[in-house]
């Protein structure tokens, strides 16, 4: 009997050991991946870093370019309208010209 208790505690003990085994296994490679993951939350909180210090070197350059692109269209607009204004009025020399020339051809 004692013979048969000792047996199966060993054989307890074999099982017990064999399932601590895999669950070892198991933990080691939940440590890597845990591992792995804080490297890769550390890059992105790099990444983030670098982002951010990006934002606020060009931030200030960003909203100047926006004020001479704003600017740039305002002084388009203006030169299109006085365009329009010169072109109007080069019509109007070259008619008055034109009126003036043919009046004077019967003296030719």
């Amino acid at each position: 009997m004692r013979s048969s208790c000792f047996q199966d505690l060993v054989s307890h003990a074999a099982t017990r050991s064999q399932e601590l085994q895999s669950l070892e296994g198991d933990l080691q490679l939940v440590v890597e991946k845990d591992h792995r993951v804080d490297q890769k939350l550390q890059e992105v909180a790099a990444f983030r870093s670098d982002l951010e210090r990006v934002k606020l070197k060009q931030g200030p350059e960003c909203q100047f370019l926006k004020e001479q692109v704003k600017q740039l269209a305002n002084d388009k607009k203006t030169l299109e309208e006085r365009n329009v204004s010169l072109q109007e009025k080069n019509k109007s020399i070259s008619r008055k010209h034109k009126c003036e020339f043919l009046s004077l051809l019967p003296f030719l």
